[in-house]
């Protein structure tokens, strides 16, 4: 059986924070961040799943549209990761985030943590280099120290960071 293709909700503005009294119509609403277009800013993904999702920011209320089609360069992304992203209004009185980039942390702020990355380089050795949007550089991953059943795990780019040991675990 196959389940029908989920679409993404319909765009939304950003609506006024908790207690807020105003009757204001939805472009009103979305006036939050109309000073807002065009600037870059930083915030983190507050949910994503296939194309879209949502993002929050210190400099608003609420939170705003993200597709991917309007982020092309976006990678994998899941809740919690930083991003940068400029605001865009389009339609008239409609918000979302574009050119949304994951901004990189240090290492030791990953442990522990799930990444989406890639093999950057792999030896026969059963040693190699591992990448990510979510960190600068390489991460060094060696098989010898991990157990069979993970292999496939590190091969696939996919993994838990463990910065104390310098590997992938």
């Amino acid at each position: 059986m196959v389940s029908p293709q989920r679409s993404p909700p319909k765009r939304r503005s950003i609506s006024p924070g908790p207690g807020s009294s105003d009757g204001a119509n939805a472009a009103e609403k979305g006036a939050q961040v109309r000073h807002l277009v065009g600037q870059r800013l930083e915030g983190s993904v507050r949910s994503f799943r296939d194309s879209w999702g949502f993002v929050v920011s210190e400099a608003f209320q609420g939170d705003l549209y993200l597709h991917r089609r309007n982020n092309s360069e976006l990678g994998p992304v899941q809740a919690g990761d930083p991003v940068s992203f400029q605001v865009l209004e389009d339609p008239p009185g409609h918000f979302q985030a574009v050119g949304c980039q994951v901004l990189p942390v240090p290492l030791a702020q990953l442990t522990g943590q799930r990444l989406f990355g890639w093999v950057k380089s792999f030896y026969p050795e059963d040693w190699g280099f591992l990448a990510s949007l979510r960190f600068e550089g390489e991460l060094f991953v060696s098989l010898g120290a991990l157990a069979k059943q993970l292999r496939d795990v590190a091969l696939a780019g996919e993994g838990t960071c463990d910065e104390s040991r310098g590997h992938i675990k």
